[in-house]
């Protein structure tokens, strides 16, 4: 019932999920098993009790806990208060649930200046989904027409439909870097690139001209990669900046 009442505060007295964990409890029981800088993980994400519990106590005891939470897609039924409210599936509740504890808690930092080394907190919220890469399909190639078929799909890497962000995002996954890291937008010129600091690490999948690699080596990262079809087939062009990288000591890739 206590954690019946937490959530039906934070959504206007409306009782949208079943049993939710209380965070009095969720609280106690993650201040005895952790301590400053753990990672707190919930298989079973729910409403987002858990990732509540990890901000409040964080605001209580100054520590900086983070939380990982794990929820599928399983549907709401259409007679429950969740599905009248707009959610259609558990982990968009879950997101809701976080949005609206985020917000509260930044607000209660700005109407309270001397709350002690307070800061401000959210979140990061990912889908698994197919690659936005394509993948050759070497089982169905039976004949010169269907290889042919096969290398006119692939004179891109990336799908057609992939955003260039996702598609960062993917490639810096895929070279190591956290989940949680953050990524900065560079705007260089007329050219855009992901830069992901934690592995000084820069991302360009939408174009890259020599001027603009000339800034980037400017910001001295330790690695490059392009997506090779913003080169155009220009093989003079990505020459040039290939060996622009490597001059100044840079690792520079290209997919």
């Amino acid at each position: 019932q206590e954690g019946s009442a937490e959530l039906a505060q934070i959504f206007n007295g409306k009782n949208i999920f079943d049993n939710p964990k209380p965070t009095r409890l969720l609280k106690a029981l993650i201040k005895i098993s952790t301590s400053r800088d753990d990672i707190v993980l919930d298989f079973f994400g729910g409403s987002g009790s858990t990732a509540q519990a990890v901000y409040e106590l964080n605001k209580e005891d100054d520590n900086n806990r983070r939380f990982i939470l794990i929820q599928l897609p399983e549907n709401v039924s259409e007679t429950d208060e969740a599905y009248k409210l707009g959610y259609k599936t558990i982990s968009e509740v879950t997101k809701a649930r976080l949005t609206k504890v985020v917000n509260s808690h930044n607000q209660s930092i700005e109407n309270e200046p001397n709350l002690k080394n307070a800061q401000q907190v959210g979140f990061r919220y990912y889908q698994l989904a197919d690659s936005n890469f394509k993948i050759w399909r070497g089982d169905f190639i039976e004949n010169e027409e269907d290889i042919i078929k096969q290398l006119h799909i692939f004179n891109s890497l990336e799908k057609e439909n992939a955003s260039k962000e996702d598609i960062a995002w993917e490639i810096a996954i895929k070279n190591g870097i956290p989940l949680s890291s953050k990524n900065q937008l560079l705007k260089l010129n007329d050219d855009e690139f992901y830069l992901f600091p934690e592995k000084n690490l820069v991302v360009a999948t939408s174009s890259i001209s020599m001027a603009s690699a000339k800034e980037i080596v400017k910001t001295k990262p330790a690695s490059v990669i392009c997506l090779d079809s913003i080169f155009n087939k220009n093989d003079k062009n990505k020459t040039n900046i290939q060996l622009l990288f490597e001059d100044s000591e840079i690792n520079f890739h290209t997919l």
